[in-house]
């Protein structure tokens, strides 16, 4: 008899709690579980935009890439297809180099060249999809990168006037120099006092258009407060320079800033 009694009362609680659930409804096309899935999705025309970066890594707790169009000679760089799945073919001509490149990244480091450099991928899509246009199975782009002698000042240093994002009525002075070997030094970033490294600055690896923050420790000083800075030139105006960085505030969570300043 227990028996016969549980199981109506169990089918009645998977009924009522079906009931007050609330369903979710899949609607992403290129979800193949959903309703709505479009399989031209899987058949991406061409697309040969690209990113030239910087990577950084070796002296950092994480692997942060920055976009440059500037490098100093010597100095690897990546080049990155946006769309890295689903395409047929990727060629890449770099300079005048009669070789042809394939896959999606390309790594190569010009040393002792200076000098611009033209980079172009070409894609080509899936030729067996009738989800495309005729005009969709190839794609073309061209960019240009240039390499500079490494005597060059780099644009990252100088001082820089600017207000943070969200509080634009308060300027802020902030200051990228190479006083302090081994490393360049940020100076008046908004950061809680005991992030300065004792008014030293904050310690920096430096490209030719950017410079991150990532360290552990300098010396015997462990990294206050896991604060990362990340710093790039604009790549429209070169007299620009923003600066996105993350602490963690007084109660132990994570605070985003970002400063944007003009050079003076």
């Amino acid at each position: 008899m227990k028996n016969t009694f549980l199981l109506p009362f169990a089918v009645i609680l998977v009924l009522l709690t079906s009931a007050c659930r609330e369903d979710v409804f899949c609607d992403d096309p290129a979800n193949f579980t959903c309703p709505n899935f479009d399989p031209c999705t899987r058949s991406p025309p061409a697309n040969s935009d690209f990113k030239i970066v910087a990577p950084v890594e070796f002296v950092a707790d994480t692997t942060i890439e920055i976009e440059i169009d500037t490098s100093v000679s010597g100095g690897t760089t990546y080049y990155k297809a946006n769309v890295t799945r689903g395409l047929k073919s990727y060629a890449w001509k770099v300079g005048t180099d009669p070789q042809i490149f394939t896959g999606p990244e390309l790594t190569l480091d010009f040393t002792g060249f200076v000098g611009a450099v033209s980079v172009t991928l070409e894609t080509t899509a899936d030729s067996t999809s009738t989800c495309l246009d005729e005009s969709q199975f190839r794609d073309v782009k061209t960019k240009q990168i240039y390499y500079t002698d490494h005597r060059s000042s780099a644009p990252v240093f100088g001082t820089f006037k600017g207000t943070l994002q969200g509080t634009p009525d308060e300027e802020y002075e902030v200051r990228v120099d190479n006083s302090h070997p081994p490393f360049s030094r940020l100076h008046g970033l908004p950061v809680p006092p005991n992030c300065d490294f004792n008014e030293r600055g904050i310690p920096l690896y430096r490209g030719y258009q950017f410079f991150v923050s990532t360290f552990l420790r300098e010396s015997s000083t462990s990294r206050c407060r896991n604060l990362i800075v990340v710093g790039r030139i604009n790549l429209e105006d070169s007299n620009e320079l923003r600066i996105e960085y993350v602490y963690d505030d007084d109660e132990g969570k994570r605070k985003e800033v970002t400063f944007v300043g003009q050079r003076q």
